[in-house]
């Protein structure tokens, strides 16, 4: 979904998903309002209030009302994905925790031979917990895995006990019969899937108040608070795509969501997987090839992070940004299907079609092998603005006068902060950006002056748009 700093990407994957009878049409319903469409276009809109704030205006996050899905259809024999059973001490294991030995996921449902024989992950699970991103196996840009929780989130050790990576696993298996070979460039470390624990500063109702379904806004900015708290701890290489398995979330949140470059950037795919909320039933399902749909969901979200569908796509969707509308089976269609999804059906929207002018995934770098002809996402890397003096507000009024782009604003503050625009007739107002959310200024020009204040306007610090896309992070404080 879509940006670093924006509306989340819909979808629904229900497609070819085996459910038991009981919860079959409940959880199609689940899967097909687990996101919201991205808009057509960036606009300001107000924020959703965060608990034990004061709501402040802002225009930062772009919304649009999501379309009206169809009810889902009837479903394939009942398949259950098994969930892990966590040690005793899960429920309060936090970051640096000691080692433990790897949990057999446990069965909670009968599972029928697909589920049981779902594809292996290619590279062995760790064993060990790991805090940190670990030294890379290999250069050049890749997808890390991160097992992320609020402060005070169920850890299940989803990171030690197989089941992240036998879900990543499934869905390589899966990638690579639709792609001809292709695959992920996943993160490794000692030839082992790399995936980081981590445990967020703040608990789930905190971070669940950012849910664009809890306020009076549609805003998924549960995604953008996760990205700029992780960011802040250094999740931020520009070699990398950040795939995130959340387990908080509220029932009323969203359970995918992905950025959607040019116009929402970022660099994390998330797939929710507490247990108890409406993101449970997608977790527990499994597609007739023995592909894990939450993990499919997931590559799916990557997906629209690395930039597709792009709009010059000739069955790009005018009623869901960054899908097609041509086959529902078609991984990146926005509503049900029941069969295993499909990579771009007909080879000519985001996969393997060839046309230079119009972004081809097939030309990924974050896709092994990696072509000749690599083609990064769209605005990717972007420049990191280095602060300057807030005693140069006098001198830094400069418009700009390079092309434009656009400057994201990352508070990585537990307070309100202002964003404005100095211009050689002083500060203009542009944004109030909450606690540990982003602003996207699109459309900035490159030279063009900035300067970010506290919520009595006192200054922070002066940035200045560097390239077509910079990134300005603002820290500490509060």
């Amino acid at each position: 979904m879509h940006t670093g700093v924006g509306r989340a990407v819909s979808h629904s994957f229900v497609r070819g998903l085996k459910l038991p009878a009981a919860v079959s049409l409940v959880a199609a319903n689940l899967l097909l309002a687990a996101c919201a469409p991205p808009p057509a276009d960036l606009q300001s809109t107000p924020k959703a209030p965060v608990a034990n704030e004061t709501p402040v205006p802002v225009s930062t996050i772009a919304q649009t009302a999501t379309p009206t899905l169809p009810p889902p259809t009837a479903f394939p024999s009942p398949t259950a994905l098994p969930s892990p059973t966590p040690s005793p001490s899960a429920a309060t294991t936090a970051v640096g925790s000691p080692t433990r030995a790897p949990v057999a996921p446990t069965a909670t449902a009968p599972v029928t031979p697909a589920a049981a024989q779902a594809p292996a992950s290619p590279t062995p699970a760790p064993t060990q917990r790991q805090t940190a991103d670990q030294p890379d196996d290999q250069d050049g840009y890749q997808v890390h895995f991160l097992y992320v929780l609020p402060s005070d989130g169920r850890d299940e050790e989803l990171d030690t006990n197989g089941w992240i990576a036998t879900a990543v696993g499934s869905a390589q298996k899966w990638l690579e019969k639709e792609t001809a070979g292709r695959r992920l460039s996943v993160d490794t470390f000692g030839g082992e899937i790399d995936i980081t624990f981590v445990r967020l500063s703040r608990p789930d109702a905190v971070v669940s108040a950012y849910d664009s379904r809890s306020g009076t806004t549609r805003e998924p900015l549960v995604r953008v608070t996760l990205e700029v708290e992780l960011r802040s701890i250094g999740f931020e290489h520009p070699r990398k795509v950040y795939a995130v398995y959340y387990g908080g979330g509220s029932d009323t949140g969203e359970c995918f969501g992905g950025s959607y470059p040019p116009s929402r950037v970022g660099n994390i795919a998330i797939a929710n997987v507490k247990l108890g909320t409406r993101c449970e039933e997608p977790r527990k399902l499994v597609y007739a090839d023995g592909s894990y749909a939450i993990a499919v969901a997931n590559f799916h979200e990557i997906f629209h992070t690395l930039g597709a569908v792009a709009r010059c796509a000739p069955h790009h969707s005018t009623e869901s940004g960054g899908h097609v509308s041509d086959d529902p089976q078609d991984l990146m269609f926005p509503r049900s299907s029941r069969t295993v999804p499909r990579v771009d059906v007909a080879r000519d929207d985001y996969f393997g079609h060839g046309k230079p002018a119009c972004l081809d995934l097939a030309r990924s770098p974050f896709l092994l092998p990696a072509p000749p002809d690599a083609e990064l996402p769209p605005l990717w890397p972007a420049a990191v603005a280095r602060p300057r003096a807030c005693e140069e507000e006098p001198t830094a009024g400069a418009t700009g006068s390079g092309p434009r782009g656009g400057i994201i604003f990352d508070n990585m503050r537990a307070a309100t902060m202002q964003v404005f625009q100095l211009t050689p007739e002083g500060r203009t107002l542009r944004d109030t950006v909450r606690p540990w959310t982003a602003s996207y200024q699109q459309g900035a020009q490159t030279g063009s002056a900035w300067l970010v204040a506290d919520a009595n306007g006192k200054c922070l610090a002066i940035f200045v748009s560097e390239s077509t896309l910079t990134r300005a992070s603002v820290r500490g404080g509060g």
